[in-house]
């Protein structure tokens, strides 16, 4: 993966920025759902402490605005990553293409055409998938989120007061 990526980075190099600004909102977006587990956590330890829920809609409140800058981070996002991804995967075919055209005519009698247009097509789309779907800085902050989320939630199972707090999941609660 990392040979295919420097090799296609001639390609890419043009849209780094919206890459890297893609890259960005997405450290952002995982650090807001970062945020999640401490709201509630603050809003169970105040819940907890106080035994009252005068305070309780505002970090319902709170936890609402994370969501929702949550959702408005991630539209750009996507939108940012699947740009600089078309926009490479578009010089690399005008780059294949310009090869394909300085070739001899020779070299098209004895490679068949079929295989030249499967080839061009098929291999660009699959990068281009790369880009789209399975792009490595978005799985890897996706594992990484994950392994913070059970990180908090084991530090916030002390609590502050040094008491065990159990969590449940609705889901899985019997």
């Amino acid at each position: 993966d990392a040979r295919m990526l420097l090799r296609i980075w001639p390609f890419v190099k043009p849209h780094a920025g919206r890459l890297f600004l893609s890259i960005g909102l997405l450290i952002i977006g995982a650090g807001l759902r970062i945020l999640q587990p401490l709201i509630m956590g603050g809003a169970m330890d105040e819940l907890k402490s106080t035994g009252s829920t005068k305070n309780l809609a505002m970090w319902g409140i709170k936890f609402g605005a994370v969501l929702l800058l949550q959702q408005l981070i991630s539209f750009p996002q996507m939108y940012f990553m699947q740009l600089a991804g078309a926009r490479a995967m578009a010089d690399l075919r005008l780059y294949v293409f310009k090869f394909l055209h300085t070739r001899r005519l020779g070299f098209f009698d004895k490679t068949p055409v079929g295989r030249l247009v499967t080839r061009v097509t098929n291999d660009v789309d699959a990068i281009n998938e790369m880009f789209a779907k399975d792009a490595p800085i978005t799985r890897m902050t996706a594992e990484d989120f994950e392994i913070a989320s059970a990180v908090l939630r084991k530090a916030l199972d002390q609590g502050r007061d040094g008491e065990a707090f159990e969590w449940k999941n609705a889901a899985t609660a019997a």
